[in-house]
């Protein structure tokens, strides 16, 4: 693995293009960005289409629901290992890249994130247990009006998955812009060497050769 510490600026900004390489641009098999498929992923669950991510919402038809959701958690995740080190980088990373109506999340509504990618990606249900023990139901829907991707629900929470999309979308127009405007260049560092870990992944054609 290279040290990102000492990368010259074009080696990192390289890093960078390949993986928000645009999704909408066809790439069957070789090296491609984790993030580009994981975008790709999402319509063909979602909607069965690739198009333009601004239209993705404007589509009427929805399919797949909870693998969709499932999708965009992972791609959350991944954006997450890129941008944060440490522990929380979940939430971390959903309270400073991710928005509703133009305000960032709170932490509740960051950790309530959480508890849904959780409740999908390791069980499979839709409830989680407070810090007391205490049952929080957890609730999924598709309602093209509301786009909130997180509200509180009586003792419960709430979930859009257009919300949640739409958050994602914006989550990585707001991380790749920071990238671009990192002269520090710590969140430049912190995103090169998780590329090295996370950002690539060859699709190979036909079976896969042992020698």
């Amino acid at each position: 693995m290279t040290n990102a510490a000492h990368e010259p600026t074009e080696v990192i900004d390289d890093k960078i293009a390949k993986f928000f390489f645009d999704p909408n641009v066809y790439i069957a098999y070789g090296p491609l960005s984790t993030l580009y498929l994981v975008r790709q992923e999402v319509q063909r669950c979602l909607i069965d289409h690739l198009l333009p991510e601004e239209d993705v919402l404007r589509h009427k038809e929805r399919r797949c629901l909870f693998a969709s959701t499932m999708v965009v958690f992972a791609g959350i995740d991944l954006l997450a290992k890129c941008a944060v080190a440490g522990n929380d980088r979940v939430v971390k990373f959903l309270q400073t890249y991710g928005q509703m109506n133009g305000r960032r999340l709170a932490r509740e509504e960051a950790e309530a994130i959480v508890a849904f990618r959780n409740a999908l990606m390791h069980s499979f249900g839709l409830h989680h247990k407070d810090e007391d023990g205490r049952i929080v139901p957890l609730i999924i829907y598709w309602d093209p009006e509301r786009r909130d991707a997180v509200e509180r629900r009586g003792d419960g929470w709430m979930l859009s998955i257009d919300g949640l999309l739409e958050m994602f979308y914006g989550s990585i127009r707001r991380y790749k812009r920071a990238l671009s405007a990192d002269t520090e260049g710590s969140l430049r560092r912190q995103f090169a060497e998780a590329f090295d870990r996370y950002g690539m992944i060859t699709v190979a054609q036909g079976p896969v050769r042992k020698d």
